[in-house]
């Protein structure tokens, strides 16, 4: 069973904000010298609030963001009949700014000497929305503050960008073995180790950047996206991917998935299901500029696939299919080869699969999904406000007509014109004779209209378009940051009311800074996906362990959601139980491990289809799940380890099965700290009270039992799944010779508990 650690604040696993503010014994890192952060918590100084500041703090949020924004939001009712006053929304990033530089524009118009921002809102003069503030309002006042500040130089210059001051990181150390484990799923070497320790902050870039050059990192490239455009939904039967595709267009697909043999049909469809991914991790591993997964002219296949894409005649044998390479889709239909639109992932045909059209959707799911993910826009948040129905009723087309509906269409249609080839009722059929609907906006993208020369390289058109806007880095940047720490982008902070309302601001513009520098960095250095996965790596969003001593409730409220406190994903943790023990947690006839087949969903995670949120935090069934991988695990590696060569030994490098009595403590002493540093990641002193009292687990454990065996209540032998009877990581028996089944001392079984003990700790299931 799982034990839970007695007088460690490590027991409250379950309680994120605890896990954000306490942490291991190892050597410390202030925060305020590390990347995006600094000493003063990032809170402006009340005493001097520069403009901005201001307009950040007491006008976007209870006036523009509560009140204006209704009718003046991009694609709203008063842009729509022409109004030059235009407040980008919140599910844009950058808003915040943009709406600044709009109001300094909007501050230097005047009418008799007064800034019209003051007079509109009050209806003295013509507003299209009437009357919306009163005078002696609290809300006028804070316009007419802010109308004076635009008016004058500003006293208080800006401040360096907000900060995460208050934080103690993860020492060089520490960060390089859960930066390995997250990005190759495994441990450090000694010599990467060696360094760390040796040359601190000065290699630890170095370090990761000798970890995102390892093949294991585009693995990470291939979960991290994954994560994202859900395309492994078609791994869920062996020809799902096949059987999506159009038969008329690729007639192998249709025969593959009936005449191929069961492995050879799961081969073939695994390389046409993970096509679009396999563009992705070829773009990074070959360093081109990531914009090419919106751009590219061709995608991967292998031999496999290339058959099913009319690109080559089907291989003898799919098992055999060959490396991945660059390659462009034919289409057949009508005995004619059409070729197909590449534009990177956006004409990938299990993309088009995955986020389907039809006659009355036109496109529009594709167009929300490339702002959602290439864009970093959330197109539906844009105009959150009730529609009201009996008004739409009045207009014969309202998505184009309606104000209140054509918000959202202004921007949605025109992107999902350039999908205008792909027919309405085949999610993968291009029809280069599909022609758009007119009763659409026109195909374009961001007010620019498409030419109709350019219908039939359309989706070319768009990504070219979509990898040339800044918030193409952005989305990247925050995709990123996600599959690193678990946590998207912080939403903005609306509740003007709230008493956490300036700590959560504080926090916000500090990640906002953040953000916007990396994907300015990212853009200028060319689209090197690896400077992105480095600088979340080497931030505190990252390595943050702890929050400072003294912190106030303001610091951790600011902090709340910064740090080392992320519930690792079933596949990261299984990688992991193969990184500290050598083999999986699986059946003896199945070696994926439980985590990547029967548990998966149960612990959390996804299978790309109905289930595509992963969970952040445990429940009651993954707290069973733990207490079987805790257990299950212990009983299987124990003995396996246990039955090694010394030298060979990952768990038991220190201690003999003879190693029983108090002359063997020193012994038992050394190899329980080598257990915390492995599975833990924690360096204990001598006379930790955590190294104690495992120590002392391992003692009490061993007497109770030996005691039980001695009298016959307890076997001799150990339980049939604890012996070690076959290599776990090839399956083969081990020679009889080499077997470890017989524990009459009870020392098999008290290391069982030990590392039972440690695998439930909730340092080795967070990350």
């Amino acid at each position: 069973m799982m034990r839970t650690r007695s007088g460690s604040a490590r027991t409250t696993f379950l309680l994120a904000l605890a896990l954000a503010a306490c942490g291991g014994d190892d050597e410390k890192n202030k925060a305020g010298g590390g990347p995006g952060s600094g000493g003063d918590g990032g809170v402006p100084s009340p005493e001097c609030q520069s403009s901005r500041d201001y307009f950040a703090r007491e006008v976007w949020a209870p006036v523009l963001g509560k009140i204006c924004i209704d009718c003046h939001v991009t694609g709203g009712i008063a842009p729509a009949q022409g109004a030059s006053f235009v407040l980008t929304p919140p599910g844009y990033p950058g808003f915040l700014e943009a709406n600044f530089e709009e109001m300094r524009r909007l501050g230097r118009t005047t009418y008799d000497g007064t800034p019209i921002l003051l007079l509109k809102p009050t209806g003295a003069l013509d507003h299209g929305g009437g009357q919306v503030l009163v005078e002696g309002s609290p809300e006028l006042d804070a316009l007419g503050e802010l109308a004076k500040r635009l008016e004058e130089v500003d006293a208080c210059p800006i401040p360096p960008a907000a900060s995460l001051g208050g934080l103690e990181l993860l020492d060089a150390k520490s960060t390089l073995r859960k930066a390995s484990l997250a990005l190759t799923g495994r441990l450090p070497t000694l010599a990467e180790r060696d360094r760390a320790a040796a040359e601190g902050e000065g290699a630890l870039g170095a370090l990761v950047d000798g970890l995102l050059a390892e093949p294991a990192f585009l693995d990470w490239v291939r979960e991290t996206w994954n994560d994202v455009l859900l395309t492994d939904r078609y791994l869920s039967y062996d020809a799902h991917a096949l059987n999506v595709l159009e038969q008329d267009d690729f007639p192998w697909a249709d025969t593959a998935q009936y005449s191929l043999p069961d492995d050879q049909k799961r081969a073939t469809n695994r390389a046409v299901a993970r096509e679009p991914l396999e563009l992705i991790a070829h773009v990074v591993e070959a360093g081109r500029p990531f914009t090419e997964i919106v751009t590219a002219d061709y995608t991967m296949l292998n031999d496999a696939s290339a058959a099913v894409y009319n690109v080559s005649a089907p291989p003898a044998d799919a098992l055999a299919a060959g490396e991945l390479r660059e390659a462009k889709i034919v289409s057949r239909r009508d005995g004619l080869e059409i070729a197909w639109p590449h534009a990177g992932v956006l004409t990938s045909p299990m993309f088009l699969a995955r986020y389907p059209t039809t006659p009355t959707n036109l496109n529009r799911l594709r167009s929300r999904k490339v702002f959602e993910y290439f864009l970093a826009t959330d197109i539906l948040q844009i105009a959150e406000r009730p529609i009201d129905a009996q008004e739409s009723a009045a207009y014969i087309n309202p998505t184009r007509d309606d104000p209140s509906c054509n918000q959202c269409h202004r921007q949605l249609d025109p992107v999902a014109g350039a999908f205008l080839r792909f027919g309405d009722y085949s999610p993968t059929s291009y029809q280069p004779d599909h022609e758009w609907h007119p009763e659409m906006f026109a195909p374009g993208f961001a007010g620019e209209t498409m030419a109709v020369a350019e219908f039939d390289r359309a989706p070319q058109w768009l990504g070219a378009r979509v990898a040339q806007d800044p918030r193409f880095a952005r989305a990247v940047v925050h995709h990123v940051l996600r599959a690193l720490t678990g946590q998207g982008p912080l939403a903005y902070p609306r509740d003007a009311d709230d008493a956490a309302h300036a700590a959560r601001l504080a926090a916000w513009e500090a990640q906002e800074g953040f953000l916007a520098r990396l994907a300015a960095d990212f853009a200028a250095g060319g689209f090197d996906f690896r400077s992105v996965v480095k600088a979340v790596v080497l931030s505190p969003y990252f390595r943050a362990s702890r929050v400072a001593d003294g912190a106030t409730p303001d610091d951790v409220a600011r902090l709340a959601d910064v740090g080392t406190a992320r519930l690792l994903t079933p596949e990261a943790l299984g990688r992991k139980i193969v990184a500290v023990t050598g083999a999986a947690w699986a059946r003896e006839w199945d070696l994926r491990g439980w985590l990547s087949t029967d548990y998966r969903i149960l612990y959390g995670g996804i299978d790309s289809d109905l289930v595509v949120e992963r969970l952040t935090a445990p429940n009651g069934v993954m707290g069973a799940v733990i207490e079987r991988m805790a257990n299950e695990v212990a009983c299987a590696a124990t003995s396996w380890d246990l039955r090694k060569p010394r030298g060979e030994r990952l768990l038991f490098p220190e201690v003999e099965l003879t190693d029983t009595d108090a002359s063997a403590l020193p012994a038992i002493r050394a190899n329980v700290r080598a257990l915390h540093a492995l599975l833990l990641g924690e360096e204990l002193a001598e006379g930790d009270p955590e190294l104690e009292r495992t120590v002392q687990l391992f003692i009490d454990t061993r007497a109770e039992g030996a005691a039980k065996v001695e009298s016959d209540a307890l076997g001799r032998s150990l339980p049939w799944a604890c012996q070690a009877r076959r290599d776990l990581v090839t399956g083969e028996d081990i020679p009889e010779a080499d077997r470890l089944r017989e524990d009459p001392d009870y020392v098999v079984r008290a290391w069982m508990a030990v590392v039972t003990y440690l695998l439930g700790d909730y340092r080795f299931l967070y990350e």
